[in-house]
C-alpha cells in the first residue's frame, strides 16, 4: 500500500485507512512506537506500561497455589550460599584457543 505524507499545521501527517488500522489491530488514540531502520520507517503498537498497583489489582488472590510452588516455597536451605557480588570473571581460568605449541 502506498500512502502520501501531507501537511498538518507545521508538521507532516500520514493518513492510515480504516482497513489498515483494522489489519494492524490498532484504533484511533492508540500509541505507536516509531523506529527508523535502514529499510525505512517501522510503526508498531506501543506496549502498555502498568504500575505495580495495576498489576496487583489484576491478580486473583483466591486462586489456588500449585503444588510445585508450595514445594518450592517450603524447601529448606541446602547450605552455604555465594552472592553474585562475590563472583568475578577474574577468577575464571583462562584457556587460550591457540597455544605456543600450535604456532610451530
Amino acid at each position: 500500500m502506498e500512502l502520501s505524507i501531507q501537511k498538518w499545521g507545521y508538521s507532516a501527517a500520514l493518513r492510515l485507512p480504516a482497513a489498515l488500522l483494522e489489519q494492524a489491530r490498532v484504533t484511533i488514540g492508540d500509541r505507536l512506537v516509531v523506529e527508523i531502520r535502514s529499510e525505512g520507517i517501522v510503526l508498531a503498537p506501543a506496549r502498555p506500561r502498568y504500575s505495580l498497583d495495576q498489576l496487583i489489582a489484576r491478580c486473583d488472590s483466591k486462586a489456588p497455589v500449585s503444588d510445585d510452588l508450595v514445594n518450592w516455597i517450603s524447601i529448606k536451605d541446602a547450605g552455604r550460599k555465594t552472592s553474585c557480588s562475590r563472583l568475578s570473571l577474574r577468577r575464571t581460568p583462562y584457556f587460550p584457543i591457540i597455544s605456543r605449541n600450535h604456532l610451530g
